[in-house]
């Protein structure tokens, strides 16, 4: 079969050149469609209170992200898209990707989103531009909190609103400009948002700990433990215990059956199920014997006194009614600041621990690398949480032998 040129010629448009047009006449031009499809945050006062004189607050659970579903009962329609999901797998996806993040996460996102949605209210902004949000609403949601917050804290508060956004399958328009507004926020940011660093937890404070718990009791035996075993394997205190005893999930913290058999040493590898980095795959710790304040030695008292059965929490212990108890973070925490407050010691937060063992394996002179790997540190996070700079850097640095030039050669 064929077509002649002529009626190939009819059929299709020629390619004509054309000069590019200038910017003034592609802005006249598409600044309507841009206006439709990025909602600029561009509209004065009045004429956004008449369209939406108020944006309702849309319900969603504490530690979960509003979905649009939400948004689309208080008057915003959803992108047309060419094809929509049925309710039940638009909710099955929704499940899944909320997965994503960790409740903590989750919960903190739902708070910015929450306060987004505030000054949205506050500005008469329409409800139908804040999701998607252009950039220039996200510029003026992060420059309102200019002067107020550190420019790490509205960049999380903009990446809040980005995840938001990708739960919805919306466009993110956060760009260049975005990025500068939050770099101008952190030159701008107010003197008392810079926290002090945290204390690293010390040989000795670990040493008072041992001395002054009471080992007779089940719940100070597991406070050792876990005091012991996060300084020397360098363990996120969330990796090993749960924020409340009701938020014990069985698969994210380790179990005894994690505890893999020792070494000739007595040195022994735990397993943490869910972590910070590995996720849900997780990842292996060595819990190493020492001379002093030895985790192994804390670890087999635990055992023998609060019992090693498979599958319960390793850090539980038997109350006084013998009810099988996890241990929080918060009792964990009050028990050791209330020894190390009676010994004059500063307050700690559960960081110092990880932080503290860190310092010390530098001290003790163990490589960097092997710190690093023993600590699971990622890319350069590892070296802002180094203490004690003036002790380290003299052990390292100070008394090297001058580098001689002869024959054209450096040696020392």
């Amino acid at each position: 079969m064929s077509i002649s040129l002529r009626a190939y010629e009819n059929k299709f448009t020629p390619l004509r050149l054309t000069p590019i047009p200038s910017y003034r006449s592609t802005v006249t031009t598409l600044m309507p469609c841009i206006r439709s499809s990025r909602c600029f945050y561009g509209r004065s006062a009045s004429t956004a209170a008449r369209d939406h004189p108020h944006v309702p607050h849309p319900s969603a659970e504490p530690n979960k992200l509003p979905l649009l579903s939400d948004f689309v009962r208080s008057g915003c329609k959803p992108l047309p898209t060419a094809w929509q999901p049925g309710p039940m797998v638009r909710e099955r996806i929704d499940r899944t990707i909320s997965q994503a993040w960790r409740p903590s996460t989750a919960s903190r996102y739902a708070l910015a989103v929450s306060q987004f949605t505030d000054f949205c209210s506050a500005e008469s902004v329409p409800l139908s531009y804040c999701l998607p949000a252009s950039e220039d609403l996200l510029c003026a949601f992060a420059s309102s909190l200019a002067g107020h917050n550190a420019g790490a804290t509205i960049r999380n508060k903009c990446s809040a609103l980005r995840g938001w956004h990708i739960q919805n399958n919306v466009p993110w328009f956060g760009g260049l400009q975005l990025s500068y507004t939050i770099k101008g926020a952190e030159n701008m940011r107010p003197a008392n948002s810079r926290r002090p660093e945290r204390q690293a937890v010390s040989s000795e404070m670990l040493g008072a700990l041992y001395s002054k718990l009471d080992l007779s009791c089940s719940f100070d035996i597991c406070v050792l433990f876990v005091a012991t075993t996060c300084f020397w394997a360098q363990l996120r205190l969330g990796e090993i215990l749960p924020s409340r005893e009701s938020a014990f999930v069985t698969n994210d913290f380790p179990r005894w059956e994690d505890l893999r058999e020792p070494n000739t040493n007595g040195s022994r590898v735990l397993h943490l199920p869910r972590t910070k980095t590995g996720g849900s795959n997780g990842e292996n710790v060595i819990v190493t014997w020492q001379h002093q304040c030895d985790p192994i030695t804390a670890l087999l008292l635990h055992a023998q006194v609060n019992g090693s059965v498979s599958s319960h929490h390793i850090a539980s212990y038997l109350s006084s009614q013998h009810v099988r108890v996890s241990l929080t973070r918060r009792k964990f925490l009050s028990r050791v600041n209330e020894i190390l407050g009676a010994c004059s010691f500063e307050r700690i937060s559960g960081h110092c621990f990880r932080i503290g063992g860190t310092t010390h394996l530098l001290l003790a002179g163990v490589p960097p690398d092997i710190v690093k790997l023993m600590g699971r540190w990622s890319s350069d996070a590892f070296l802002r949480y180094w203490r004690s700079l003036e002790v380290i850097a003299p052990l390292h640095a100070e008394l090297l032998h001058p580098l001689l030039k002869t024959s054209g050669h450096l040696s020392a």
